[in-house]
This record gives structure tokens, sequence and C-alpha cells, in this order.
């Protein structure tokens, strides 16, 4: 993600549910989930075995009152 020059703001682990020492990550980042360079950075995730599910999308314009 780093080398896409996308920013990460959060990151979470949680245990595999019935796979030992295996993880879970949870981030958040900022970027367009479907637009260049966020695009390219999940297929190269995939290339590397990794399963990317995208869990939902904010615009960051919007602010909590």
């Amino acid at each position: 993600l780093s080398d896409a020059g996308i920013n990460l703001t959060m990151i979470v682990s949680r245990p595999a549910p019935a796979q030992d020492w295996e993880y879970r990550f949870f981030i958040e980042l900022e970027g367009n989930a479907w637009e260049e360079p966020v695009t390219g950075a999940i297929r190269q995730l995939n290339a590397a075995g990794a399963h990317v599910k995208i869990l939902g999308a904010f615009d960051a314009q919007i602010q909590a009152t």
C-alpha cells in the first residue's frame, strides 16, 4: 500500500476462525476502492495470495456533526 502511495488509516488483526496461527486483517485506507491506485494495490495483494473483500466505502468529505 505504501508503494502505491496509499495512506493506511487503521489496521486491526483477528485470529482466523478454526485456523491456528492464521490471522485476518481489517484495514481502512484513503482512496477510492474502485479507482487507481487502490485497484492496483488490491491486484497486487491478490497476486501475493491475499484474499481481499471490500466491506464498504464512504466519502471522506462527509463529516459527522
